[in-house]
């Protein structure tokens, strides 16, 4: 039986990566945790 946590980050990879608009993900603190291909094409 999968890992349903490895499961839930294996989705939410597809999802990020395939998603046309940016995502971004930050901590409490403001850190950038995440982010997805659009992010990088509309921001460098």
């Amino acid at each position: 039986m999968p890992n349903p946590a490895a499961t839930l980050e294996a989705l939410n990879r597809v999802f990020l990566d395939s998603a046309l608009d940016c995502i971004i993900t930050m901590d409490a603190a403001g850190r950038v945790r995440e982010f997805n291909p659009a992010s990088e094409r509309v921001f460098g």
